[in-house]
């Protein structure tokens, strides 16, 4: 920043007041000199703050090395390792191994040797570690006299052989081993320690029974038992409050197996078997045999076989997946028989043949059982005459066998005769169906039967 300027004063008003003779001055002139004191007096402010703080004190780095004579210049460059081919001044400072060093003149550096023989390097510090200086590398052995250096630190004796047991004192390995009581190898003797009676041969051997001889308040005996484990065979044992008994967890023999009769094990300390109980349940209250069938040549239609599958085309069939039918295939090489039905539509429907092939052609569904149960065919022999197969032959010919027949009209069938032609035995039974009104034999809208054992 450029020095101040004075202010410059343009107008003579001692000799304007005379020329004017009235006393006035003149107002523009003063103005002009006044604005020209007033910057002069601004630049003097502000020059002033460039060198000075509000405290009155220099600015801060205001004096620099060169606004100093010679004899004032101090100070010195960060200290550096001595290296060959620098600039070196009198402010540099370097170090050559523990030595600390000064430049002296300034020069170029060659061989540090040589360059102090010159005279162009003063010593400042020397760090190189004297004898006995305690340093951590040499582990102690820089000491020649270690019981005194250790008083010289408020150590004492501590930590020497001849050391005490005080609490400001360390103890040797020797000192320890006679103060405490030591750890026996192997824990077979634990001198002055007293143990329960049978602890050491419990130790010794870790098994249940030395185990239970330790104890005071054991209950039985035998091998312990840990979560998880098995009981064996308790002598007794009471599961008033026990919880979540499986079915599978109880004994085999305490079991009804499926082949058996819950009347031969009429005991209270069996439990049937699920088995065992519908068994008994199906032979004393449900129906072995039950069919609700209606029986026919009205209901024709075609058939295609491919592979085993024969598919059925009867316009409104009526069926439902999983009921049955007896089919007449009257032409074509399909197997006649009685089936289950899987339904594709209202007009369609599929068999399993037994024969595999492919043959088409005509079919009459004979039969149409809606519901069977035991049933393991129904075979129409003509107009109102049925042969019914059981799936499971009786033990003899004496059961209880209840047909009804019905149709939709006035003259329907009704009358029903069981065991036609003398068919009355274990594996099946024969059924003749015939109209109320002519007592002839008749196909009927709604055949039932249930047979009880």
């Amino acid at each position: 920043m450029a020095y101040p300027s004075p202010p410059e004063i343009s107008t003579s008003y001692t000799a304007q007041e005379q020329a004017l003779g009235d006393g006035t001055l003149p107002g523009q002139e003063l103005d002009v000199d006044l604005a020209s004191i007033r910057a002069s007096v601004t630049a003097v402010i502000e020059f002033v703050k460039q060198i000075t703080r509000s405290d009155g004190a220099l600015a801060n780095g205001i004096v620099t090395q060169e606004a100093l004579g010679a004899a004032l210049i101090i100070g010195f460059e960060p200290p550096s390792v001595w290296a060959a081919g620098v600039a070196y001044t009198t402010r540099s400072i370097v170090f050559d191994g523990t030595r600390i060093y000064l430049c002296l003149a300034a020069h170029t550096s060659s061989v540090f040797a040589t360059d102090l023989a010159s005279g162009r390097w003063s010593l400042l510090a020397d760090l190189t570690p004297a004898v006995g200086a305690l340093v951590a590398s040499n582990n102690l052995s820089d000491l020649p006299d270690k019981p005194n250096a250790r008083a010289n630190l408020g150590l004492g004796s501590m930590a020497t052989a001849a050391s005490g047991t005080g609490a400001a004192q360390f103890r040797t390995n020797l000192q320890n081993e006679a103060f405490f009581q030591p750890l026996a190898a192997g824990l077979t003797s634990w001198a002055a320690i007293t143990r329960a009676s049978g602890f050491d041969t419990f130790a010794a051997t870790p098994s249940s029974a030395n185990l239970r001889a330790l104890l005071s308040d054991e209950t039985g005996s035998g091998a312990l038992l840990f979560a998880g484990g098995a009981m064996g065979t308790p002598s007794s044992l009471d599961l008033t409050n026990a919880t979540g008994l499986p079915f599978g967890g109880l004994a085999a023999a305490a079991v009804t197996t499926a082949t058996e009769t819950i009347a031969a094990n009429n005991v209270d300390t069996q439990v049937p078997t699920s088995a065992a109980v519908k068994a008994y349940v199906d032979a004393q209250l449900i129906p072995r045999v039950l069919a609700n069938f209606t029986g026919g040549t009205s209901s024709t239609g075609t058939y295609s076989r491919a592979g085993t599958t024969v598919t059925v085309t009867m316009t409104a069939h009526g069926m439902a997946t999983g009921q049955f039918v007896f089919l007449d295939f009257t032409t074509g090489t399909a197997t006649d028989g009685y089936y289950q039905v899987t339904v594709v539509d209202v007009n369609t429907y599929t068999v399993t043949d037994t024969v595999s092939g492919s043959t088409s052609g005509n079919v009459t569904r004979l039969v149409w059982a809606r519901k069977s149960y035991g049933v393991a065919s129904i075979v129409r022999n003509g107009s109102g005459d049925f042969t019914i197969t059981f799936t499971s032959a009786f033990a003899d010919a004496n059961y209880v066998a209840l047909v009804t027949a019905g149709g939709s009209g006035v003259a329907a069938s009704g009358n029903a005769l069981v065991g036609w032609g003398g068919i009355y035995t274990t594996s099946s039974l024969r059924v003749g169906i015939s109209d109320n009104n002519t007592d002839s034999n008749t196909d009927p809208t709604y055949c039932n039967v249930a047979i009880w054992a």
